[in-house]
């Protein structure tokens, strides 16, 4: 059970990490983009 416990929380870590991730690079992607047009 606790296995259990800890495999789900460590899916859900990891899928937090890769949306965080996500969401930096479309940030730098806003940036780069905003640095193109000035």
């Amino acid at each position: 059970m606790l296995l259990m416990d800890t495999l789900i929380k460590g899916k859900l870590y990891v899928g937090g990490m890769v949306n965080l991730a996500k969401f930096e690079n479309q940030i730098e992607d806003v940036i780069l983009k905003r640095g193109k047009d000035d």
